[in-house]
């Protein structure tokens, strides 16, 4: 019998403020196939939003590296106030948010959750 493991929605940022660039806490994703991250952000809000990784057994910051999506992840809320990023977990042990701000204020708040791929 197989163990499913799912990671319940979560708060990683309550109303951050965008213009001091938030990082969020870690997160373990190392039991989970799929994670999605949903993002809500005020209008005022021009940030790049970038997901960082670690794959040491521990946490270290030191190591702490960003995926690259091809393109920046903008957090624009002249465009968009919602926002959702699905990954597959490809060997990740920990995840974690960066919000680097662009020129706007307003606040960041972000969701985490996560499941296995079957039962």
């Amino acid at each position: 019998m197989c163990r499913r493991n799912v990671l319940k929605k979560f708060q990683l940022f309550d109303a951050a403020d965008s213009s001091l660039d938030p990082v969020s806490g870690q997160t373990s994703v190392s039991q989970l196939d799929f994670i999605t991250y949903e993002i809500s952000i005020d209008s005022s809000v021009d940030a790049v939003l970038e997901v960082q990784y670690c794959n040491d057994e521990v946490f270290n910051a030191a190591n702490v590296k960003s995926l690259d999506f091809g393109a920046p992840i903008d957090l624009n809320g002249a465009v968009d106030t919602d926002y959702t990023i699905h990954i597959d977990n490809m060997g990740f042990k920990w995840l974690l948010l960066k919000i680097t701000n662009n020129a706007g204020t307003g606040d960041v708040s972000a969701w985490i959750t996560g499941n296995v791929r079957g039962a």
